[in-house]
Formats: C-alpha cells, structure tokens, sequence
C-alpha cells in the first residue's frame, strides 16, 4: 500500500531520485554551480572553462582523488581567482572544514580557515566590516580556527575597515581573504601594503608560535619545505603561493616526527605514544566533543595550529578524523591517581543527567562534589516535558576515578532516571 501510494505521489523512484539530486546540488553552498548547473568560480562568481575554454557543466565535471576540478585533457588543478583550487565533491574531505551560516546554509573552507576568512567568503563587505563572530552562539576571537559543524554569525558595523594586522597575525590564513584585504589597501587607502616577504616571515613565526615550535630555523624550514632559498620561502608564504593552512599541516607532522624521537626512536602513527610532563603541559588540550580524562583509553590527533588534541577512543568525531593524523595515546603518570594523591593538571569532564526534580538533583550534586574536592564549572538545564529535565554538568577533575566514583554515588538516589558521559 505505502510503495503503491509512493509511486502514485513521485512518479518513478529513479526520476524522483535524480530529480532529489539535481535540487541538492543546485542548493548546496558547496558546490559553486549557477541555476543551470554549470561550475562558477567561487571568487569571481563565472563560469569556469577548461583548456578548450569549454565551460563546464556540473554532470561532466573531473576531479581529482581530493575532490578537486581538473581539466580532462591535462589533468591539471583549475584554480580560482585568488589561486585556489576549485573544491567540487560534498563529502567531508581531510584538508577541508564545512561550517554553517546562521540560515542554515553550508560553507566549504580551506582546514584552519578563520571567522574572518568566512566573513569574505560570504561577500567582501561582511569581511571588510566585520568586527567579530559568534561560533554557535558564543563569541570567538577572529583567529578561531573553525571547526566541522561549527554555526557562523558575522558581526559587522558600518564603517569599519579591515587592519593590517588581519595579515601578519594570523587573523585571515586563506589566499582568498589575504588578496581581498590588500586590495582594499591598495586601492582605497595611503597605507604601506607588507611588502610580501615581511608578511610571508611575520606569518612564518606566528604558526611556529602557535604549534609551540622553537628550533626550526627558516633556513631548515625552506629546505623540508623544498623551497631553494629562504628568500623564495617567505615571498610564497607571503603571497600565498604555500597557503597558511599548508603550513599549519607541515608544521603539525614536523612536530609529530620530533615527539617520536625524543620517544627514543621513530614512531608510525599507530604506535602508543607516552610524554612528559613538560611536552604534555605544552602540546595536549583536550578535545571539548568528549573531554577524555587520565584513566579513559585514548587517541591523540594532529591538529593544524593547535598540537595534539585528545580524544576518548569511543567519542563519534573520531571516525571523521584523518587515520594518518591518529596515534594510541598512554597518560603520562603524573596524571594519574593511582597513588591516591592529587596529581597537579585538573580536567574538565561533561556529565549529563535526565531527573525528575533538578532543585533536589543540583543540591545533592553540589554536596557530592564538595565532599570529592571537585569544582562545577557550569549547569545547563533542558526541560523535557515527556521524560523529565536533563542537567549537564562540567566539572573539574583530575581523572576518571572520581567521575566513576561520582556516578556511583548518584545512581543511589531514586531521583535521577539516566546518567551518561556524552561520547561527541
């Protein structure tokens, strides 16, 4: 009956299928297609032509294992205006970042990629006034490094116009939004535009900052990076012919590779790794999707700009992680409370509850977590009218034993349906 009445509202399953498809590419952000289906330029907003200067239709489109448009007959990458490679597929891909607009709608953007680099993704104007960003409601510095999933709200004043500053610190890292504000000093102001090779050191020694790299000189960096001089290194960095997010990835396994052998000898990537204190205390954060603690098995992955990032090896985020960026990670003892004392770095840890009284639930928890010496850094309530109100708890603690033996405690009282660890 249901197939019959299907059949009868759609027509042909296989019509009404790629009939489905057409209007989701046509609608998709991600694909840069005009409403005949043919492939424009994310920069100039026209269509793009191959060799031949045929242009191109989004059903004959060729790409490449990345995902990115290649012309047919040479097989070469078709760049954009500002030198980009046109990014073409819709699935999540590892050197890219799909983010949302607070409508909805999805945005492709280079790994590492910025709030500001969104801001002139969307249009000129929204990058040239913007003055900050909310990431899923929360304000962000503009030097965030976006993350899959992430909603995004530029916030413009009229008026406002773009700082030199976006460039040499690290604000904008995408050829597409560096091209667009030197323009705009180029052609609208008196100001000195960087000459490229200042920019391209000042970028330089902002992402050896951020990934906590001291000991790679330029001259060394040039030469891992295949570059013949330092001179030629910094004019690329500059001009974005080596993109800030191409550097961030090299920096990220230039870092893997040191931390493997001061471990003794090189590591591959599926190898347990175990640090210091000093190199945890500077390398590792833990990722915010499961808040892994000491105790909990664990992977590490190579993050662009900002080191290692810990994530529990059950959180869901990790099968969208690149595997080549993933190792086994073992907690440095001093992390540990095996001892029984307490070991000096405290972690955040997320528990949520579904209960029917939460007045009564907060206070119990609170006299729990004064009894275990834990701090609660934030309640969030959410009420569910059919099951009751669930609470979400972040708490500071040092590992998993206390959580454990905090869950033990609150699955005695009758007033608490559900206690879980969200897995991301």
């Amino acid at each position: 009956f249901l197939r019959t009445q299907a059949s009868q509202l759609l027509g042909d399953p296989m019509d009404y299928l790629g009939n489905t498809l057409d209007a989701l590419l046509f609608n998709n952000s991600i694909l840069p297609t005009d409403t005949n289906g043919y492939v424009l330029d994310p920069d100039t907003g026209e269509r793009i032509r191959d060799r031949s200067g045929e242009e191109i239709h989004y059903r004959n489109v060729v790409t490449n294992t990345r995902g990115y448009i290649i012309d047919a007959q040479t097989e070469e990458l078709i760049l954009g205006q500002s030198s980009e490679p046109i990014w073409f597929q819709g699935e999540v891909l590892p050197d890219r970042v799909i983010v949302y607009t607070p409508d909805g709608d999805l945005k492709s953007l280079p790994k590492g990629a910025t709030p500001l680099d969104f801001a002139y993704y969307i249009h000129e104007d929204v990058g040239h006034t913007c003055v900050g960003a909310k990431i899923n409601g929360k304000m962000q510095k503009l030097d965030y490094a976006l993350q899959l999933g992430d909603r995004v709200e530029i916030i413009t004043r009229k008026g406002h116009r773009p700082s030199l500053d976006w460039l040499y610190n690290g604000y904008s890292r995408t050829a597409r939004a560096h091209a667009k504000i030197k323009h705009f000093f180029r052609e609208k102001t008196d100001e000195e535009v960087p000459e490229v090779e200042d920019l391209g050191e000042s970028i330089i020694k902002k992402r050896l900052s951020a990934h906590k790299i001291r000991d790679l000189t330029l001259d060394r960096l040039a030469e891992r990076l295949k570059v013949k001089s330092t001179r030629e290194l910094l004019e690329a960095v500059g001009s974005g012919e080596i993109a800030v997010t191409q550097l961030d990835e090299f920096l990220g396994e230039y870092l893997l590779e040191q931390l493997s052998q001061t471990t003794g000898k090189q590591q591959p990537a599926s190898a347990a790794m175990s640090v210091s204190e000093k190199e945890f205390s500077l390398l590792y954060t833990q990722a915010q999707c499961c808040l892994p603690v000491p105790g909990d098995d664990t992977i590490s992955y190579i993050s662009q700009g900002r080191g290692f990032t810990l994530h529990r090896s059950d959180c869901r985020n990790v099968s969208t992680l690149d595997p080549a960026r993933i190792s086994y990670f073992d907690w440095p003892p001093h992390t540990l409370c095996e001892d029984g004392s307490k070991p000096p770095t405290m972690f955040q840890s997320r528990l949520i509850l579904l209960v029917v009284h939460p007045s009564k639930t907060i206070l119990q928890i609170k006299e729990i977590a004064t009894l275990q010496s834990l701090s609660i850094e934030s309640i969030k309530m959410h009420k569910n009218q059919d099951m009751g109100t669930q609470i979400e708890f972040v708490f500071r603690v040092a590992c998993k034993k206390q959580i454990d033996k905090l869950i033990q405690r609150l699955n005695a009282s009758d007033d608490i349906l559900m206690i879980r660890r969200p897995l991301g």
